[in-house]
Formats: structure tokens, C-alpha cells, sequence
């Protein structure tokens, strides 16, 4: 064996929700498809690095060759969760791919991080959900309290799971939950003013780059802020402080109009203020029972 090949390892492992299990090759004559160039492929077994895979459970694969080469992808059928998981491994909280096409974010998934903000991340899932036929819809939730322009709204997702519509926040790798049950957008603003809901990771992973962190305007660094923010707390901690100050007004979508409401008799007072603002202009406000008859069905 030359020293070469000594420097390199085949390693395998598959990865849902916060587990993380090391996958072993299928002994034989490497029979099996090639890897197929996509980053969601169906369950199979598949040939990787010269070695040949059972990849059937769902969830996101990562291949190694240590010191040439890296390759994951998702293996979706019909678990939501587990691809959702799986985009939430792949992913941290930056800037870096920002401005990527989404066959350039494809093509950069299927080997190393995406970096990207909430919006952009969001958009990314979206289109690939939708090419799935995943029932999905972008929301938005916004501060009425005096903006800081770093930390003033945030963009996620709901599903439709099980006959409901639940937050699958990608950004943060989190759902959401109170006694069991999985929170929509407009479920989660009072809880999150109660602080008595539940973080459910959907990975284990990393979900902040801070190295990756520049504003694509302005060239402002976040990075050192974000991680002063994080000031060595549990990740966890940080996300309901920001919550705490973003989940107040719920933005959806429909025909390319923007519809909101409001929960509390202060949450109305703050909103009747900032209204004549031009991004609040471009908001149609409902009264919280149609807001939630229009969005949610009853």
C-alpha cells in the first residue's frame, strides 16, 4: 500500500432529527447505480467512492474519501421530516451563497455546507419542495417594536403535515411544539409571549456560520455579532430571545398580496402606528378570526 492511499478513509454515515449513524458498504462485486447527480434521490442501493451502499432509510447521507473527496445527499419518499432534517444538516446560518442559482446551490449541497440567511434559504427549500410536490407556503413573521435593522423579522415555512399547517423552520433546524402538538405561525405568537413551547431540533448540526457572515449591500460583518449575541449560550437560548422580539406580526402571502393580523390589544396600537411606513403599506390587515379562516381554515 503506498502512502497515499494510507492518507485516505471511506466513511459513510446517515443522519435524522439528532441521530447520527455510521453506514458500512454492502459486501460484494459493487454492484449498484452510480450515485445519481441529484441532491433529493429516491431510496436504493448505490455505488460511492468505489463501495457499494444500502441507502433505504430516509434522511441525508454524507460520504467521505478523507482527503479527496466529500458527497451527501437526501433520500426522500414520502417522510417530510426526514428531508426536512436533511436540508437542516446541509445548511448554516451566513452569507456566503447568497446570489447562487438554484442549480448552483444544488450542485454546492451535494458536497460541502450551504451557507445562507433565512430569506434566501427559505426560497431555496421552497423551489425544491415545490418540484417535489410538497404542500409548503413562505411566511413571515415581523417586530412592531423599534427596528434595529439586524434583527427585525424573520422568513420560514409552513408545511402541511397530517391534515395541519406546522412551522418547519429551516434556518434554525427547529419545530415547534406545546403539549405535543406541532404550532403554525399564527399558533406560535402567543405562546412565544407565554415562553411555554417546546424547541424540537430538526439536526444536530451547526446552524451558525460566522465566518460567512457579510452583508451583500453593505459588506457589514455580522459574524462577530451574531457570535457575541450567542455569548457561548446554548444555541436554543439565543432563538427564543430573538423570537421573543420577531414573533409578533404574521406575514402570509396569496395571489401576490400580503395579509397579516394582530393578537393583542397592544400589538394593534403598535401596528396602527408603523402602518403608513412603505413596507407596512404593502400589508392588508384582517381581524385574527379571518386572518386564521383565510390561512388556516377555521
Amino acid at each position: 500500500m503506498t502512502k497515499r492511499q494510507t492518507l485516505s478513509e471511506n466513511l459513510a454515515y446517515h443522519l435524522c432529527k439528532t441521530k447520527v449513524t455510521k453506514t458500512k458498504p454492502v459486501p460484494g462485486d459493487g454492484s449498484g447505480a452510480l450515485l445519481p447527480r441529484k441532491l433529493v434521490i429516491s431510496p436504493g442501493t448505490y455505488r460511492v467512492h468505489g463501495s457499494t451502499y444500502r441507502m433505504e432509510r430516509e434522511g441525508l447521507y454524507r460520504f467521505f474519501l478523507t482527503g479527496k473527496g466529500n458527497e451527501q445527499r437526501i433520500v426522500y419518499k414520502d417522510d417530510t421530516l426526514a428531508l426536512a432534517s436533511g436540508l437542516c444538516w446541509m445548511h448554516s446560518h451566513g452569507t456566503r451563497d447568497e446570489g447562487r442559482s438554484f442549480q448552483e446551490t444544488i450542485k454546492t449541497g451535494m458536497r460541502e455546507k450551504l451557507i445562507l440567511t433565512c430569506g434566501p434559504y427559505t426560497a431555496f427549500v421552497s423551489e425544491l419542495y415545490t418540484q417535489l410536490g410538497i404542500r409548503h407556503r413562505i411566511v413571515s413573521m415581523k417586530t412592531l417594536e423599534r427596528p434595529n435593522s439586524w434583527n427585525d423579522g424573520h422568513v420560514t415555512m409552513e408545511v402541511f403535515i397530517r391534515n395541519k399547517w406546522v412551522i418547519v423552520d429551516h434556518d434554525p433546524h427547529t419545530m415547534y411544539r406545546y403539549r405535543g402538538k406541532y404550532l403554525s405561525l399564527l399558533e406560535m405568537i402567543p405562546h412565544v409571549k407565554a415562553d411555554d413551547y417546546e424547541m424540537v431540533p430538526l439536526a444536530a448540526s451547526y446552524d451558525l456560520a460566522v465566518s460567512d457572515f457579510k452583508c451583500p449591500r453593505s459588506g457589514y460583518d455580522y459574524g462577530l455579532l451574531m457570535e457575541t449575541m450567542a455569548g457561548g449560550r446554548p444555541r436554543a437560548e439565543g432563538l427564543r430571545e430573538g423570537l421573543r422580539r420577531v414573533m409578533m406580526l404574521p406575514v402570509i402571502g396569496d395571489s401576490g398580496d400580503l395579509y397579516t393580523t394582530t393578537t393583542t390589544d397592544a400589538d394593534d396600537r403598535k401596528f396602527e402606528k408603523r402602518k403608513k411606513q412603505p413596507y407596512w403599506q404593502n400589508l392588508t390587515w384582517l381581524p385574527v378570526e379571518e386572518f386564521r379562516e383565510k390561512f388556516y381554515g377555521a
